[in-house]
């Protein structure tokens, strides 16, 4: 970690702590003695976690607008349920 903290000219305990966060999250795996290395679906299951972060708070405001316009519930069902027929195929999951 200090060559790669010399090469990139950052602190030391900042690339440690890049490390152990990319651990953490389930990007990498770290084994003494041979190094880390990127999980081969560390990345995958993360960037499905942000994503799925994002929509949902999407899809909380959406609601929160439309309720605020007197769009009613079944009103807002029929349109997300359109809105998923226009970019869903039925085939997808």
């Amino acid at each position: 970690m200090k060559g790669l903290a010399h090469d990139l000219k950052l602190n030391p305990n900042t690339v440690a702590r890049v490390y152990r966060d990319l651990e953490r999250d389930g990007v990498i795996a770290t084994t003494p003695g041979r190094g880390s290395f990127v999980r081969e679906n560390g990345a995958v299951g993360e960037t499905r976690r942000v994503a799925t972060d994002v929509v949902d708070r999407e899809i909380d405001n959406v609601v929160r607008e439309a309720r605020s316009l007197g769009v009613t519930h079944m009103e807002v069902r029929a349109i997300a349920d359109a809105a998923i027929a226009r970019w869903y195929s039925e085939d997808a999951t």
